[in-house]
């Protein structure tokens, strides 16, 4: 499910004008097309807008909807992790922080010679409620596939 979900995603930002997308997930470790120290694991869909230079690492999400409360803290948990514990945000912020320290290779990557952006976010496919019930500000903005087809890029370029 997971892959059919990020090609949907791939697919709708091609289509977007001004934007230039990877086909494939850009692994970042010593062996991956962006060489990294250590394996920080694939960006999902990576994307360049090319008039503000903005480089998008988006972390794609096939979600359910939360039915319940326990539904909805088991989310929460396992996004943003409980009790101190890591969750799955972390690994992506230090994604994030690996390439906001490698612009270059972005670069190269996508053949951009002006000077680039890195934002991140996690894009589910359903619209959960973690971004809404979180009491502090999220390390890493959630935003909803639906949300985003609705209305339209301007939504990227305002995280």
């Amino acid at each position: 499910r997971g892959a059919s979900y990020r090609a949907v995603v791939k697919d709708w930002l091609k289509a977007q004008p001004d934007f230039i997308v990877i086909d494939y997930e850009v692994n970042i470790s010593p062996d991956g097309p962006l060489k990294a120290d250590k394996k920080y694991g694939d960006v999902d869909v990576l994307a360049l807008h090319k008039p503000s230079g903005a480089v998008f690492s988006i972390e794609c999400k096939n979600t359910t909807k939360a039915k319940n409360i326990h539904e909805m803290k088991t989310e929460m948990d396992s996004y943003l992790g409980r009790e101190g514990g890591k969750g799955m945000v972390t690994k992506h912020i230090d994604r994030h922080n690996w390439l906001i320290n490698n612009t270059e290779q972005l670069q190269k990557l996508f053949k951009f010679d002006r000077p680039i952006s890195v934002k991140s976010l996690m894009l589910s496919s359903e619209v959960i409620p973690t971004p809404y019930i979180k009491a502090e500000v999220l390390p890493m903005p959630i935003l909803a596939f639906h949300d985003l087809k609705r209305e339209g890029t301007k939504l990227l370029l305002n995280i």
